[in-house]
Order: C-alpha cells, then structure tokens, then sequence
C-alpha cells in the first residue's frame, strides 16, 4: 500500500512540477507562457502550472487574468475543504473548473455583520464619479455587488470580477491588513466624462467606467478595469488624469490602526455569528485572531488557517471542518470533536494531540512534528501522517500495512505515510 501511494505520489509531481516545461521543449508551449503561467500559480509547490499549460494550449482559456482569477478561487477553496473536485487535472476544460468556482462563490449564506459592510469612505459622490474606499472585506464585498458591479451573471443579475469583493475575504484581508494596501474604487456616471474615455481607451472604455485602484506602501498605484484586467501604469494615469483625482489618492488609516480596528472587527463578527445561533460556516482564516471564547459552537466549519492563533477554548464544538493549517498551534482542549475534517498541516508547534479526539471524516497531521498518537484517537476516513516521525518511524522499520493498522485501530479507512 505505501510502495503503491509513493508511485501515485510521483505521478502527480510529473503532472505539476514537469509537464508544463515538456510541453515547452515540445514546441507546444514558449518560455513566456510558461513563466507568465508560473508567476499566477498560488500554490507553494506550483500543482497547477501543468493543468493550465495544458488548458492554454488547447485554448480553453485565452486570458491570462481570468486564469489568475480562477486559480487563485480555486486553491482557497481547496484549502478550506470546499471544492467539490479535489483533483484540478479531473476538471477537463477551463469551464468545468469556472463553473465550480462561481457555483461555490454564489452559494454562500448572506453577510450578517452590517456595521462591518459599512465600513467604507464615501471620498467623491456628485453628478461625474462615485469613489469610495472601504476598510473591510464585508464592505468591499458590499460595493462590489452594488455601486460598483459590472460583470454580468448567468442568473442575469451583475457582480464584481474583482478578488477583493469576492465572497471569501482572504484577498482582501491580505492586502489590506498585511500589506496595507487602500483600495478606491471608482465608477464614472456623466456621459461628458465617459465620452473621454472613450477618447483615450476606444478599445475598452466601457470596461473602464469601473476601476479598482491600489495605493501601495510603497506609493505606487496598480489599476483593474471592471473585467479586472490588469492597468499599464500610462493607463493608470491617464484614468487618473481624466477623472481629476490624483489629490485623493493617499493611503488611509495606519498600519497600527488598521490592526486595532481589525481585532474589534473580529471580536464583532464572532459575537455576531454567536447571536444568530452559530449557524453556518465561520471563516476567520488569514486574519490575526489570537484567542477565540470559551464553550463556543459552530454549526458548520470553521477556518483558522493562517492565524496566529496558539491554542482552543475549552468546550469547542465543530459540526463541520476544522482547519488550522499553518498556524503556531501548541495544543488541542480535551474532548474535542470534529464532525468534518482536522486539518493540522504544518502546525510546527503541536507536539501533541489531547486522548480521546474524535474526527469523523480525516485527520491531517502533513509536517507537524507529532511523535505518538493519543489513546482512543477515532477517525472515520483517513489519517494522513506524512512528514512527521511517526511516518518516518514506520517506514524506516519497515512495518506492514496490517501491523501499522493494528497500532492505529481508531482509524476505519486509509492511513497515508
């Protein structure tokens, strides 16, 4: 069984890291796409870059920023136990994988935080442009399902293509809080000021009557038309020129500031999820939550990936998945039990996991430097225990599938080394 999943293991290495460079020294692919498709990969390993350079030959996919787009939905998706289609290479066509992802986007519950989907500067409002700048993710969602939607959708109603309105708040927590970028998003309304547009970009005004710009740390400003194409900094420029709004373009609110104002910002979306009966998913990943209340219950998943979260409150309840993934977690409270999935990769702080844990779906433990399994540990699909020195120790003294079994009988399914 484990000689068989190393073979599994370096076929799907083939397909991510060198079926994309084959195809180049085939003639099938230049050096440029190859690197343009590398760059847009969001994952660490690259796993996709085969998968799209095989899609960008076929032509399934001509533009380089729905694929970034769509990508990048995808692995947080994927991340968080979400996707449907686990595997990208089942997906056949660029549309297959699109259709999921907007699937999953618009199927969500509605946003119930409504002091934080106000959260937003009303910078420019008269009969010219609209500008405003939010502060939140739930507030840059807000806008960019109404002020500021542009693309049409199947249903015939309009959305964002923006990331950063996007139903999950990783892009926008990114930038926003770690890297202190101020969105301004900008909507043109009188017919003189369009009729410039129309002078200087005649081949995408109409795109161009919403743009999204990014005011960097730095200073510097990057810009996305409405289909969320990606600006040249003349376009940056001459958008800025024409709609006079140079002068507003500042960064706003501290680094320090923006971090107070985020924790409160958690604290109120926990205690709200709480007042509407902890139904549904409760999503803080990337976020820096440091502590969450005692005996809380969360009806659906909850995600804390990518926090610096260090332990969980006694009384935790999960009906769905748990993720923790890459986080500084020292301890899991006793008796927990996780209706979904555990996803513990790369907790390089978790030395231990509390006896009696219960999963009923799998338990990951992928880098973590756990060395024993508790007493009464119970999962009801798979463990996967690679990368860490159980699995060292059971491959290097070379145990059988039956005896590694009988040492982890709380496991009904596969045991992944």
């Amino acid at each position: 069984m484990i000689k068989l999943l190393n073979i599994l293991r370096e076929v799907i290495l083939l397909e991510s890291e060198k079926l994309a460079k084959q195809y180049v020294k085939d003639g099938k692919l230049s050096n440029e796409d190859l690197e343009k498709l590398t760059a847009i990969d969001p994952s660490p390993t690259r796993k996709f870059v085969g998968w799209m350079a095989k899609q960008w030959i076929s032509k399934t996919v001509t533009d380089i920023d729905d694929l970034r787009n769509t990508i990048e939905e995808y692995n947080v998706f994927l991340n968080k136990g979400k996707a449907k289609t686990k595997d990208i290479n089942a997906f056949r066509s660029f549309a297959d994988l699109k259709k999921e992802v907007n699937t999953i986007n618009q199927s969500g519950e509605g946003i119930s935080v409504k002091d934080l989907e106000s959260d937003a500067d009303n910078i420019i409002n008269n009969s010219d442009l609209l500008v405003m700048s939010p502060h939140t993710h739930e507030a840059s969602r807000k806008l960019g399902l109404s002020y500021f939607s542009f693309r049409d959708c199947e249903d015939g109603g309009k959305d964002s293509a923006w990331c950063t309105t996007y139903k999950t708040p990783d892009h926008f927590n990114d930038y926003y809080h770690s890297h202190n970028v101020t969105f301004y998003y900008v909507r043109v309304k009188s017919p003189q000021m369009i009729e410039q547009l129309k002078q200087a970009f005649p081949e995408k005004y109409k795109a161009m009557k919403v743009v999204a710009l990014a005011v960097l740390d730095n200073g510097m400003i990057d810009g996305y038309d409405g289909l969320d194409e990606k600006l040249s900094k003349k376009e940056i420029n001459t958008f800025i020129n024409i709609a006079g709004i140079s002068k507003i373009l500042v960064p706003r609110r501290s680094p320090e500031e923006r971090q107070k104002n985020y924790q409160i910002i958690l604290q109120k979306k926990i205690q709200q999820y709480i007042k509407d009966g902890g139904k549904g998913d409760l999503d803080l990943s990337s976020t820096p939550l440091q502590s969450l209340p005692d005996n809380l219950e969360v009806g659906g998943s909850l995600y804390l990936y990518s926090t610096p979260i260090q332990s969980l409150p006694p009384g935790l309840k999960v009906r769905g998945n748990l993720s923790l993934r890459d986080t500084p977690l020292q301890s899991l409270p006793n008796g927990l039990k996780v209706e979904g999935y555990l996803d513990l990769e790369n907790c390089k702080n978790l030395k231990s996991l509390p006896n009696g844990l219960e999963v009923k779906r799998f338990l990951d433990l992928t880098n973590t430097p756990i060395q024993s399994l508790p007493d009464g540990l119970k999962v009801g699909e798979y463990l996967n225990l690679k990368n860490t020195p159980i699995s060292k120790k059971y491959i290097s003294e070379k145990y059988t599938e039956d005896e590694i079994r009988k040492m982890i009988p709380g496991v009904k399914s596969q045991i992944f080394l």
